[in-house]
């Protein structure tokens, strides 16, 4: 896939586009090697005020929103991009519910009132050893509680339009996401 500069593309960016990692951070490599899966991030963007932001789940804040531009300049206020890969990739049932004109609204309603509503949960490291545990024995399952890992977050909120990602003992991985036949990649952004 070709490598597309942010600026160029940040137009063709839609509502609902997904945003996905490979990220060279410590827990990133675990997560690409348990999983057997090249990306360790899965989060979704929205335009909010002409401000493209990404709505996730990371492991020192839990949910949260923050702009894409600082993925490409200033992750985490550290003045570098993000360390490693970013995709944006798009679920084609989704973006044909956020266009269709009769029905944007109340898809993009569900869609940010189920975000924001779960803004400043904990993320899930508890899940991370569970996952493990799954991937690795076929043992252990998800438990619901009021915590999310970032491709649980992107599927509770994508869950909201009757959009349902596979899953592994209960848990829905950045994998899953990347894998589901309607979501096509579209971008590496630089």
């Amino acid at each position: 896939m070709e490598r597309s500069r942010y600026e160029e593309v940040r137009g063709c960016i839609h509502n609902g586009d997904l945003l996905f990692c490979s990220g060279n951070y410590v827990i990133s490599q675990l997560i690409r090697r348990i999983s057997d899966y090249s990306f360790s991030h899965a989060a979704f963007v929205m335009w909010i005020h002409e401000r493209l932001m990404v709505l996730e789940s990371v492991e020192d804040v839990g949910v949260r929103m923050v702009p894409l531009s600082s993925y490409i300049a200033d992750y985490d206020n550290s003045g570098k991009p993000y360390n490693g890969d970013v995709y944006i990739g798009r679920h084609r049932v989704m973006n044909r519910q956020l266009e269709q004109e009769d029905s944007t609204k109340d898809a993009k309603d569900r869609l940010m009132h189920r975000a924001l509503d779960l803004m400043g949960k904990r993320y899930d490291t508890e899940d991370l050893s569970k996952i493990a545990l799954r991937l690795t024995t076929g043992l252990g399952k998800r438990d619901e509680d009021d915590a999310y890992i970032c491709s649980e977050y992107v599927a509770e909120c994508f869950a909201q339009n009757n959009i349902a990602f596979g899953s592994s003992g209960g848990f829905v991985l950045p994998k899953h996401i990347g894998e589901d036949p309607d979501v096509e990649l579209l971008y590496k952004l630089i």
